[in-house]
């Protein structure tokens, strides 16, 4: 099991936007960039590897230093997006999330293990709508 991971700055987030980075993997960038070395792409960012084999997408900006893993990022993306098309307040009740709690998790976070329960909440309703024929 890889270990490597790929994490997003927030200033990269906050210049291009969650949905910019829904379809990135750490694949994309094994090829570019050598240990301890910045390289900056195409789109404005600047790519770093590490001595851990982690690649980190930043702005030039040198306080631009908060970086979000990249599946911890999808999850809250799909949570943004899916969100949409359910009852929150009913999902929040059945994964045992408090509704204030997920009504701010925007301006003051969410931890992941909530993100993933509402998923998993939002995946297994899902899963129990049947076609009528």
């Amino acid at each position: 099991m890889d270990t490597e991971k790929l994490f997003i700055s927030d200033g990269a987030i906050e210049k291009l936007g969650y949905s910019y980075f829904v379809d990135v993997e750490y694949d994309d960038y094994n090829s570019i960039a050598n240990w301890n070395e910045t390289v900056e792409l195409e789109d404005g960012l600047f790519l770093e590897r590490d001595d851990m084999d982690n690649y980190n997408i930043r702005t030039d900006d040198e306080d631009d230093c908060s970086f979000e893993d990249i599946e911890e990022l999808r999850n809250k993306i799909q949570l943004d997006y899916y969100s949409s098309f359910f009852n929150m307040k009913a999902i929040c009740e059945k994964a045992n999330v408090n509704y204030t709690t997920y009504r701010s998790w925007k301006q003051k976070g969410l931890s992941e293990r909530k993100i993933i329960s509402l998923l998993k909440e939002m995946k297994n309703i899902t899963n129990d709508i049947q076609i009528a024929e």
